[in-house]
């Protein structure tokens, strides 16, 4: 393979797995997080949160809950 080809190819698939990451970001952000602390909640939780993730408000400080509500 060709070295522009080779170059060409890491860049898709950098802008598909950005594309990806931000997609289980917002979904952390649907769930009551920001979008940059979904970010990070795709890494250490493994992708987007399941039913009973989310965050919730305690004393004015937003957090991580397995006993998300909605």
């Amino acid at each position: 393979m060709h070295a522009d080809n080779r170059k060409l190819l890491g860049i898709a698939i950098g802008i598909v797995v950005f594309v990806a990451w931000t997609g289980a970001a917002s979904e952390w952000d649907d769930k009551g997080c920001s979008l940059t602390t979904g970010y990070g909640y795709v890494i250490v939780h493994g992708g987007a949160p399941d039913r009973n993730e989310g965050c919730e408000e305690y004393f004015g400080d937003t957090s991580y809950t397995d006993d998300y509500e909605g």
